[in-house]
């Protein structure tokens, strides 16, 4: 159940490709797979320390390779503080294969 110690990660799929996120919560690396056209939400029972976005890719139903986005260099890192457990991260991928982040 949803409390203050959970933390929500949503990403919100409005591409027509399956977006894949590869992220890394507290050092364990989770990946992250939303359907074209859908919502995608996966909720952390204890409040992580830290959140990093390692990458983001889309493909076609079929498998085919559309796009990739590298976040290594730490763009979207967050730390307690910057994000507020009993809350969320929320990301949207857009027609244009753009990732965005929509609100902590």
């Amino acid at each position: 159940p949803y409390t203050s110690d959970t933390l929500v990660f949503k990403v919100i799929n409005d591409n027509a490709n399956i977006s894949e996120l590869q992220i890394s919560v507290d050092g364990q690396p989770i990946t992250i797979t939303c359907e074209p056209q859908s919502v995608r939400s996966v909720f952390f029972s204890r409040c992580p320390n830290t959140i990093q976005l390692l990458w983001h890719s889309l493909e076609t139903e079929e498998g085919e390779f559309v796009a990739a986005q590298d976040f290594s260099a730490g763009q979207y890192t967050f730390t307690q503080g910057q994000f507020i457990c009993g809350s969320g991260l929320v990301f949207r991928v857009t027609s244009d294969n753009s990732f965005t982040l929509l609100s902590i």
